[in-house]
């Protein structure tokens, strides 16, 4: 009898629960900078909050303090404990965000399918991974000129999203931003389309006109080179990039097999993985058992290849930057050090160099690629300059198992 009688209370108390919060969620134009009740705060390191959308998911009119408790709100995050949205509270929503926010944190707004519309505050550096993630009602946004990153996926299945202002500020756009954006409006220049600006309409090239083209004369106003922009087009032979080309993306000319020359600008500071796989026609330049491509001030920007099977050392040439996917996979290689110019490496580089003893990364290397050192059956030991694993290596960089010394200094 007792159990039946708690289990009526607790029937009673989730009912009365309920219908709180049903009456605390009528009214849709709650203003949160007065009342933030339902929404969630968090203290961080620098004294400032973050917040995430907590219960206020159930209105209509969300609007993010710039301040909670004397302090400042500075970061909208993900709150992974927060359920999607019961059909009865499902209608059309505004998000407003103070300039306070600097950060729109990964997931921020994932899958918040009724968002319809959202200003960005002026002083926005950073969108994160999936932060408007399957936003399916949003359908234009205009992104300030204060930010700098656009994280992965950031709007990635955002399928009604028709207009996009991508500002002259952004240097990293991550893989796959606008996947999925079917109704996306582009601009036109020669046999490709872009994203960008009122001021400068082609900041990121997002895709070929078609897999047909022959040639492409890419705007020098163009800064990013979209994921798989030139997927398999396989008729493409030639292509110049401009100076000031900061990024290509993931796979961007993959299968492009007519392609036979292509110059990297010394302004690209961040490639994607496997951009040029898949080319076989390419003409390269050799320095010391390796083959590079670059530009006509340092054909060795990046390092594609090696050029001897048998050979068992390469001095890797001090002006290159890159080293491209699987370039010295079932190699003979037996010591290696790379140079402090050198910031990326991509994946499956050292795969199956069975001979590999040892390795010296510098602390330049800010980017390591899955299983760039995987299966290496001799377990070579890896000297790191950098003190710790870095943030962007990926963790599986080290598959081959072998022992890894951080901190390490070669005047030792």
């Amino acid at each position: 009898m007792k159990k039946i009688l708690c289990l009526v209370v607790i029937l009673f108390v989730a009912i009365c629960a309920l219908t709180a919060c049903k009456e605390s969620s009528s009214n849709n134009n709650l203003d949160l900078n007065n009342n933030p009740q339902g929404l969630e705060f968090y203290l961080l390191d620098d004294d400032t909050y973050a917040v995430s959308m907590g219960n206020a998911k159930y209105l209509s009119n969300i609007t993010f303090p710039s301040s909670y408790n004397g302090k400042t709100v500075t970061r909208i995050v993900s709150n992974q404990s927060v359920f999607a949205v019961p059909n009865d509270y499902r209608h059309q929503k505004t998000v407003t965000i103070p300039d306070t926010i600097t950060h729109i944190e990964d997931y921020a707004f994932e899958l918040f399918v009724d968002l319809k519309s959202i200003e960005l505050p002026s002083g926005l550096l950073y969108i994160g991974e999936k932060a408007f993630y399957g936003c399916s009602s949003l359908s234009n946004i205009a992104i300030p000129d204060s930010v700098i990153t656009i994280g992965n996926q950031a709007f990635g299945s955002c399928t009604s999203l028709a207009k996009i202002s991508i500002p002259n500020s952004v240097t990293d756009i991550g893989s796959d931003a606008f996947s999925g954006c079917a109704a996306l409006e582009f601009n036109e220049y020669d046999n490709a389309f872009y994203l960008g600006n009122e001021d400068n309409p082609y900041i990121v090239l997002m895709e070929a006109k078609s897999q047909d083209i022959l040639s492409c004369n890419i705007n020098s106003g163009t800064k990013h080179i979209y994921s798989s922009a030139f997927y398999y087009c396989k008729s493409l032979s030639a292509i110049t990039l401009s100076e000031g080309l900061i990024s290509i993306d993931d796979g961007a000319f993959r299968g492009c097999s007519s392609l036979v020359n292509i110059n990297i600008p010394n302004s690209v500071t961040k490639l994607g993985q496997g951009i040029l796989y898949d080319c076989s026609a390419l003409a390269y330049n050799e320095y010391d058992n390796a083959l590079y491509l670059g530009n006509e001030d340092n054909p060795y920007v990046l390092l594609m290849k090696k050029s001897n099977w048998l050979a068992t050392s390469c001095e890797i040439h001090n002006k290159t930057k890159f080293i491209h996917g699987e370039a010295f996979a079932y190699s003979n290689l037996e010591n290696i050090t790379i140079p402090d110019s050198v910031v990326f490496i991509d994946y499956y580089a050292f795969q199956y160099c069975n001979a590999l003893k040892s390795v010296i990364i510098p602390d330049s290397v800010k980017i390591i690629g899955h299983a760039a050192f995987d299966r290496c059956s001799s377990s070579p030991t890896i000297y790191c300059e950098a003190t710790s694993l870095p943030l962007e290596w990926d963790s599986s960089w080290n598959g081959s198992g072998g022992k890894v010394v951080w901190g390490y200094n070669n005047e030792q």
